[in-house]
C-alpha cells in the first residue's frame, strides 16, 4: 500500500506502531477526495496524538497535514420507548412500546400480545405485522433500513428529524384538543315567544 510506504520512509512515521492498517474513506460526493484513517497505540494523555498532528505525509507527491480524527457520538436509542435521543435510564414515557408493531407492550410479550393473533383467536403471534413507531413504516423500530436508525451518526440529520417528529407531535396534540372543546348552540334571536295565558276556571259551574 502506497500509504505504508510513505509512512516508512517518513522519519517521524517510520517508528509508529500502528494500531491496523490504514483505512480509505472515500469522499461522499467527490470520489477524487479522500480521508485515510490512522489508528496508532498511544498512552492515557494522548501524548503520540500531539506530536503526531504536528507532522505531515507526502502522500502521491503531495503534502497532506496530520489531524486528530473525531468521533461524533452515536445517538442511542431507547429500549423502553424505541425513540431515539435518550436511554431507558431518563426514558419519561408512562408505558413500554414494541419495537416489532409499535403497540404498548414490551417488544419481550409481542408474541403473546399481538393485537391482530389476539383478534383472531390466536395465542401465539403468527402475522409478525411490522410497524416503526419512529418513521410509520412497515419494519421494526431497530431496522437498519430505518431513516432513524441512517441518522444516528450525523447530529444534524438527527436534529431535523427529532424537530420534524416534535413539530407533528404538537400538532396532533393540537387537533385533538380542538376536537375535545364543548361546542355549545346559539338561539336565533328572530324566533318570538308567543305569551302564555291561563283560563279562568270556574269552580262553581
Amino acid at each position: 500500500m502506497i500509504v505504508k510506504t510513505e509512512l516508512q520512509r517518513h522519519p517521524t512515521w517510520r517508528e509508529v506502531e500502528l494500531h491496523e492498517d490504514p483505512i480509505i474513506l472515500p469522499h461522499k460526493t467527490n470520489k477524487t477526495i479522500c480521508t485515510i484513517l490512522l489508528k496508532v497505540r498511544d498512552d492515557r494523555k494522548g501524548s503520540q496524538l500531539r506530536y503526531l498532528t504536528k507532522t505531515s505525509i507526502p502522500i502521491l507527491g503531495e503534502i497532506r497535514r496530520v489531524r486528530e480524527w473525531l468521533n461524533s457520538p452515536t445517538t442511542r436509542q431507547c429500549s423502553q420507548c424505541q425513540r431515539w435521543g435518550h436511554t431507558v435510564h431518563t426514558c419519561r414515557s408512562r408505558s413500554p412500546f414494541c419495537a416489532i408493531c409499535g403497540e404498548a407492550h414490551p417488544s419481550s410479550s409481542h408474541d403473546s400480545e399481538c393485537k391482530n393473533c389476539i383478534g383472531a383467536g390466536l395465542s401465539n403471534c403468527s402475522c409478525h405485522r411490522e410497524h416503526c413507531i419512529n418513521c410509520g413504516d412497515s419494519h421494526s423500530a431497530t431496522s437498519k433500513n430505518c431513516e432513524w436508525f441512517k441518522a444516528r451518526n450525523s447530529q444534524t440529520t438527527m436534529k431535523t428529524l427529532l424537530d420534524k417528529k416534535r413539530d407533528n407531535n404538537a400538532a396532533i396534540r393540537q387537533a385533538r384538543n380542538a376536537a375535545k372543546r364543548p361546542t355549545f348552540g346559539t338561539a336565533r334571536k328572530d324566533q318570538a315567544q308567543m305569551p302564555t295565558t291561563g283560563l279562568p276556571t270556574n269552580h262553581n259551574a
